[in-house]
């Protein structure tokens, strides 16, 4: 039986290797992530870490205002700034480029430009480190059942 033991190990090595290969070529979706790890929740403030273009001529006195966000759902974000709500992140980094002087500026990745309030990590950071602690875990469930 050492031969079927042998065959199970690679077989198993096999999965995992096509499993990173195909999990580094695209992760699921950053804020539906976020959300199904319970780390962004209904009513997370938000706030803009790193302007989506250098150049934008914010307003003194509405810079907070313009910088903060409240997550409703993974398809409606409230910019404080003007009350109404976005379909994206991505899409509000548009607006905010479009108000504060630089229009046609998109694409953006929104969430590598936003975070929680309180946290120096962009969503997109909290994202990858939610998955790298899922495969640190795989790994090491896979290490204790050898």
């Amino acid at each position: 039986m050492p031969e079927a033991s042998e065959y199970m190990v690679q077989r198993r090595e096999k999965t995992q290797n096509e499993e990173k290969q195909v999990s580094g070529s695209k992760r699921e979706r950053t804020i539906p992530l976020l959300v199904d790890r319970g780390i962004l929740k209904q009513n997370d403030h938000l706030h803009l870490i790193e302007l989506p273009k250098k150049n934008l001529n914010i307003p003194s006195g509405k810079e907070i205002q313009a910088r903060s966000a409240i997550f409703l759902s993974a398809r409606e974000i409230r910019w404080e700034y003007d009350g109404k709500n976005y379909s994206s992140l991505s899409r509000l980094c548009e607006r905010i480029c479009e108000e504060f002087g630089v229009p046609d500026s998109g694409p953006f990745q929104g969430p590598a430009f936003w975070a929680k309030t309180g946290e120096n990590k962009s969503l997109a950071e909290l994202a990858d480190i939610a998955l790298s602690s899922d495969s640190s875990l795989l790994e090491t469930n896979d290490n204790h059942t050898m």
